[in-house]
């Protein structure tokens, strides 16, 4: 369960969420998005801005994905 910080991508100081890296790694897709090296799972425990919207899932915003912990996709630059 490795922590995650989700920043915000128009500002790398402003944490907008918290999680742990998902116990689904091995994964292929994930609602409907393809992963791939450049992605990866982590479920979200704690939101800080419910109105940031995460680009990989269609431009919906963190409060759209219901009570928490939930999943979602997380792009990393390699």
């Amino acid at each position: 369960m490795t922590p995650v910080l989700l920043y915000h991508t128009d500002n790398t100081t402003s944490m907008i969420a918290r999680g742990h890296l998902s116990p689904n790694l091995g994964a292929t897709s994930f609602d409907g998005i393809n992963l791939t090296s450049t992605h990866t799972l982590i479920e979200v425990t704690d939101i800080l801005v419910p109105a940031a919207i995460i680009s990989t899932h269609y431009k919906c915003s963190l409060k759209s994905f219901g009570p928490i912990p939930f999943s979602l996709i997380f792009f990393f630059f390699a």
